[in-house]
């Protein structure tokens, strides 16, 4: 388990990584193979699924997918439904469009990206996933997929909200960029 954590961290804006590109950037593709690749080979069963539709159909809430998470609220978020893998990684591509004053200006909205989204349905009583799973996974793709320091990271613990759920979240910053 990483021992930096820090529960004051605010990303200064500096992008400090881009003095110090890799040799072999990776392509989206590329990204998710890796992705895929070192999760595969974790203690941890994750289990590979196709992407869902950006239309969110199935909901009746929101249009599209802004989250990786979204594909699978309110049925499997709510346990009235099993999810298809548990836990999972998916490729979703996501649609944001509550920031579109700052794209293009600030170097980090975009309406739309492919979220590697590692997600996990836990029960009261029945953990697929601890926190400490879920960072160390996210620290050997960092580390093994990506090749990246482990004292650049900085893990930062926090809360997410979308798509009618609240909770905690672990995020990482590495050179300015979340």
């Amino acid at each position: 388990m990483p021992s930096n954590f820090n529960a004051n961290y605010r990303c200064t804006g500096e992008y400090t990584f881009i003095a110090n590109l890799p040799a072999n950037p990776l392509t989206y593709e590329g990204a998710w193979h890796t992705f895929k690749r070192v999760l595969a080979a974790s203690n941890i069963p994750f289990k590979c699924i196709s992407r869902y539709p950006v239309a969110a159909r199935w909901r009746d809430d929101v249009e599209f997918t802004a989250a990786g998470i979204y594909c699978f609220q309110p049925h499997c978020v709510t346990g009235e439904v099993e999810p298809p893998a548990n836990p999972l990684i998916c490729p979703q591509f996501c649609v944001r469009f509550n920031d579109l004053d700052n794209i293009g200006v600030t170097g980090r909205h975009y309406s739309g990206f492919v979220m590697l989204g590692m997600q996990a349905f836990n029960a009261e009583h029945k953990l697929a996933l601890t926190p400490e799973e879920c960072t160390e996974a996210n620290y050997g793709w960092l580390r093994d997929g990506l090749g990246v320091d482990p004292g650049e990271v900085t893990f930062v613990e926090d809360v997410w909200a979308g798509g009618g759920n609240l909770g905690p979240s672990i995020e990482y910053f590495i050179g300015g960029l979340e």
